[in-house]
């Protein structure tokens, strides 16, 4: 027995109302049928859809029951077809607002990355220049098979790469500002240093603007923790014995604001970096 069921939400112009469909099947051959509106309103298309498999379940269940009474001999279940959207909420039943926003993030991603990642695909044969991509594009897995990476993962790794670079620079870029808005005097020293030469090649004779950046970075860390590492063999570390394959964290937040270590830790000081000094 196979009953297909299916909905159109709101499709009353009227009331608003969502119209339920289903038709079953019993032996490869139609036996019900149904189309019309709902009692009542459903508040999204995936309610209108739960609604109609709903009674697509009644029927076939009263089929069910009309086989057993006629001693027709059915010892199968019942398959039921319905709109994936009924499956999608079910995978996912918490924030499906969330849920629903992160997609849709995610589709206007896809509509950004991978016209270039096919773009690099087609081209990367005759450019001179290597890049991230092309050594995700030539990599194979040699524990799969060596089988190449779908575009799906390149897609995923290549967003995770530019997110990694672009948010971080962002956020330590934000939090600069913010404290240079408190602070003018240091908008108006920073100025007179960089003034309009902005070269990347002279940057590193500018003192006050490396140490602005510097202590930007250890004022506001971008994350509690680095990347994940691991020791490659036995050491030991101020007493301790650390195995090999010990997973290593660095707490970075908590060094950087660590009172033993830096003086007034919560405060915005540049002169911790001026002066040929290496913090303090």
């Amino acid at each position: 027995m196979k009953v297909y069921t299916d909905a159109a939400f709101a499709g009353s112009v009227d009331d608003y109302r969502s119209t339920t469909g289903y038709c079953a099947f019993v032996f490869g051959g139609l036996v019900s049928w149904k189309c019309s509106k709902q009692d009542k309103v459903s508040r999204s298309s995936a309610e209108a859809e739960f609604w109609a498999l709903a009674d697509g379940a009644s029927e076939g269940q009263w089929i069910y029951g009309i086989l057993c009474e006629r001693r027709v001999k059915y010892s199968g279940p019942i398959h039921f077809y319905c709109d994936n959207k009924i499956i999608y909420f079910h995978m996912r039943p918490l924030f499906r607002a969330r849920w629903k926003r992160l997609e849709g993030v995610i589709q206007h991603q896809q509509d950004v990355f991978l016209p270039l990642i096919e773009s690099r695909h087609r081209e990367r044969q005759i450019s001179q220049r290597f890049c991230y991509l092309d050594s995700l594009l030539a990599l194979e897995l040699a524990e799969e098979g060596g089988r190449k990476l779908s575009k799906e993962e390149i897609f995923f790794l290549c967003v995770e790469f530019f997110d990694g670079g672009a948010e971080t620079t962002s956020t330590a870029l934000e939090w600069i500002m913010a404290n240079h808005v408190k602070q003018p005097d240091l908008q108006e020293r920073l100025f007179k240093e960089v003034g309009s030469r902005t070269e990347e090649e002279n940057l590193h004779l500018r003192p006050f603007l490396k140490a602005v950046v510097v202590e930007g970075l250890r004022h506001h860390s971008h994350a509690h923790f680095l990347i994940i590492h691991s020791t490659t063999e036995e050491m030991r570390l101020v007493g301790y014995t650390i195995p090999k394959g010990t997973t290593v964290n660095f707490g970075v937040e908590a060094m950087n604001l660590d009172e033993g270590t830096w003086r007034e830790p919560l405060k915005f000081r540049l002169e911790r970096f001026l002066d040929g000094r290496k913090g303090e």
